[in-house]
C-alpha cells in the first residue's frame, strides 16, 4: 500500500510512495571511490546530495553500502530517477543483496 506525503517537488504537492522514507540512520554509500551519506532512503531508493560527477535521469550506478547495520561492502546497482534543483540525485534500487534487504528491514 502506498504512502502518501505532502512533498512541494511533485505536482500538487504529493506523492505515492511503496516505502517509508527514513532520514535516520543515515547509509553510507560509495560509488567510484567517493562515500556519500544519505539525505533519505528506503528500501526502494535513495537521495543523496554533491555526487562527484554529472548524472543523468536512467544512467545506472553500482555501488556499496559501506558499513551499516552489520553490513560491510555489500554491493548494488542503482539507477537515477532524477535530480532535484538543489543537486540531490534520486536513485532507485535495481538490485539489492538480501543482508541490504534484511538490514532495511530491521528498522
Amino acid at each position: 500500500m502506498g504512502r502518501e506525503k505532502s512533498n512541494p517537488k511533485f505536482p500538487g504537492g504529493r506523492e505515492q510512495r511503496q516505502h517509508s522514507r527514513h532520514v535516520m540512520p543515515r547509509l553510507t554509500l560509495r560509488f567510484e571511490d567517493h562515500n556519500y551519506k544519505t539525505t533519505d532512503w528506503s528500501i526502494g531508493g535513495f537521495q543523496i546530495s554533491g555526487f562527484h560527477r554529472p548524472v543523468r535521469p536512467g544512467e545506472t550506478l553500482e555501488g556499496t553500502v559501506v558499513a551499516w547495520g552489520g553490513l560491510k561492502q555489500e554491493a548494488f546497482k542503482a539507477d537515477v530517477l532524477r535530480l532535484d534543483p538543489e543537486g540531490d540525485v534520486c536513485c532507485r534500487f535495481l538490485t539489492l543483496t538480501r543482508a541490504i534487504v534484511n538490514a532495511m528491514q530491521s528498522v
